[in-house]
């Protein structure tokens, strides 16, 4: 049964089934289906107070861009927290469609871990998102610049950027954000460095690939930031386009 339903399991509208019929007809199904879409589903129908906002899917098959990224460090439920804190909204404002896509630009570890590689592959084209693991700690941390990464080693102001933190990288529920509060150093656009986020250096890209959180400046203080200087396993950034 399991290989019959294979081929059918993203053809399913699961979101428009009554609550009655999921716990009659697919929850019964549940170890033939992928994990996390089964978690996914139970909340979506157990929480009715923390249902998001969901709207009329044209599509018989779930969107691709709600079922296969290119992260090697998040899942696609990450994206849906990005898309939603963009336009300042819960968590998890949109969660079945996103109205964003995030197009991979650059990872660390494919490209080169150093300024240079950064800017040669992020450099003005538009809003991204940073995302970096922290070595040795589920922690993953980044950041969201709403303008364009340049190497004109100049500062930009914006109330629309901010930094975040999910302290378990598996877990979206643990996420914190914090906006920048609009000061001339929101956005730091240096050469030398990679991503940089406040005039604080509250978070930054050093030029040897570390990264660095010295002080709360531009963005309101997240703790369980490592303080000074730490390792990452892995960064990488996404191109944000509006659809």
């Amino acid at each position: 049964i399991e290989k019959t339903l294979h081929g059918l399991i993203p053809l399913v509208r699961y979101y428009h089934i009554s609550s009655d019929d999921f716990l009659d007809k697919i929850y019964p199904l549940k170890k033939l289906l992928p994990k996390d879409l089964t978690k996914d589903l139970v909340e979506f129908y157990i929480a009715p107070n923390r249902k998001p906002n969901i709207v009329e899917i044209q599509s018989t098959r779930i969107p691709k861009h709600i079922c296969d990224y290119d992260s090697i460090l998040i899942k696609k439920h990450h994206f849906a927290v990005f898309a939603s804190w963009i336009d300042k909204k819960n968590n998890l404002h949109y969660y079945v469609n996103i109205p964003y896509n995030f197009n991979l630009l650059y990872r660390a570890s494919r490209d080169g871990n150093t300024p240079a590689a950064f800017h040669a592959k992020c450099d003005n084209k538009g809003p991204t998102i940073v995302i970096v693991k922290i070595s040795n700690s589920k922690k993953i941390v980044g950041g969201y610049n709403p303008l364009k990464w340049n190497s004109s080693n100049k500062v930009e102001s914006t109330k629309d950027s901010y930094i975040y933190l999910f302290t378990d990288g598996t877990d979206t529920k643990s996420a914190k954000v914090s906006y920048s509060n609009g000061d001339q150093n929101s956005i730091r656009n240096l050469a030398a460095y990679g991503p940089g986020f406040g005039g604080g250096t509250d978070l930054l890209c050093w030029s040897n690939g570390s990264w660095l959180r010295n002080s709360a400046l531009s963005y309101p203080k997240i703790d369980s930031i490592p303080e000074k200087f730490f390792n990452v396993d892995d960064y990488e950034v996404y191109q944000v386009i509006k659809k």
